[in-house]
């Protein structure tokens, strides 16, 4: 059972890795004058990545707030994805509406940041240790 465990986090620090170093030229590219800001969270979703690889439940209290706000972020994401489909829905009413589908990329990253979240929460309070008295 503990490699068992032990392949799950590991995936877990691979899909940090991954992901982070996915978000980073997306990041840069279009983070405009925001991208010295926002690269901060790719790059601490690498760290964590890379920390629960060599500590493995060490990294718990850390990847529960991270993924906690994480999570609202993804969300608001989504959210707004879906408020530029809304929008774009009007203005192709109206004649316009080039850029209609704009939307779905963060309503499609939102839900994909918020499902590894969530399942990264998931994963991380089935691993914790239980706690005493």
């Amino acid at each position: 059972m503990k490699n068992m465990s032990s392949r799950i986090l590991r995936a877990v620090a691979i899909g940090h890795i991954a992901i982070g170093a996915l978000l980073l030229p997306a990041v840069l590219a279009f983070g405009g004058i925001f991208a010295p800001i926002l690269i901060v969270g790719p790059i601490w979703g690498i760290a964590l990545g890379v920390r629960l690889w060599q500590s493995g439940a060490s990294v718990f209290g850390a990847l529960r707030r991270t993924h906690r706000t994480f999570l609202l972020i993804d969300v608001l994401l989504a959210a707004y994805g879906v408020f530029a489909l809304r929008a774009a829905e009007r203005s192709a009413a109206h004649g316009g509406g080039l850029l209609g589908a704009i939307g779905f990329a963060p309503l499609g990253l939102g839900v994909v940041m918020a499902s590894f979240s969530g399942m990264t929460l998931v994963i991380v309070r089935a691993r914790q240790e239980p706690r005493s008295g």
